[in-house]
């Protein structure tokens, strides 16, 4: 009798092993992520909006799962970049930018690559150093699921992502023009002082 008791309690229990799921990796290895990005700018001629296509294009050769992993990572680096320190570049370089500017700005920021990206992150003044056109940064972020829907004639799964914050990191700024000065100095040299 305890060897049929012994032998239910196992086979429950692998039973039970077997239909628990793992917990799934849902996002892309970061180095291919970068790859893709590189590959999309270096094909643009440095044009985002021939950056954008041509990043929907790799995105297309790829697995849908993998489609769906590169988005959920897209998303996380745009929240890592969900600074008040970025927010303030973007509306220095804009001349203004609201949440949906700033959404698109963070997208932008991703297609520069890894370097200018985590460089802006530690430091925004960084931005200095590279070509901007103000105002031109929507597209990247839906790339992916332009993709997914272009192959599969579906919508794309959404990942909840649980990390994501509702406010932009670090010390809010005031909207005036010498606490801009003082918060992005080299910033500000260039582009506030030309929309004075």
């Amino acid at each position: 009798m305890n060897k049929y008791l012994f032998a239910i309690i196992l086979l429950f229990t692998v039973l039970g092993s077997c239909n628990t799921p793992s917990t799934p990796n849902i996002t892309m290895d970061e180095n291919k992520f970068w790859r893709l990005i590189d590959m999309s700018r270096n094909q643009s001629e440095n044009k985002y909006e021939v950056q954008c296509e041509k990043l929907e294009l790799l995105l297309e050769s790829e697995k849908p799962d993998d489609i769906v992993k590169f988005d959920s990572l897209f998303k996380t680096l745009q929240d890592r970049a969900y600074t008040w320190e970025l927010w303030a570049a973007a509306y220095i370089i804009n001349g203004g930018c609201a949440d949906d500017c700033f959404t698109d700005f963070r997208s932008w920021l991703i297609g520069q690559g890894q370097k200018v990206y985590k460089d802006a992150i530690n430091n925004p003044d960084t931005l200095t150093q590279i070509n901007i056109e103000p105002d031109n940064w929507e597209g990247l972020q839906y790339c992916a699921l332009k993709a997914y829907q272009h192959n599969f004639h579906k919508k794309m799964p959404i990942i909840k992502i649980d990390t994501l914050i509702d406010e932009p990191a670090g010390k809010k700024w005031e909207d005036d023009e010498e606490s801009l000065k003082r918060l992005l100095p080299k910033l500000y040299a260039k582009w506030g002082e030309q929309k004075e």
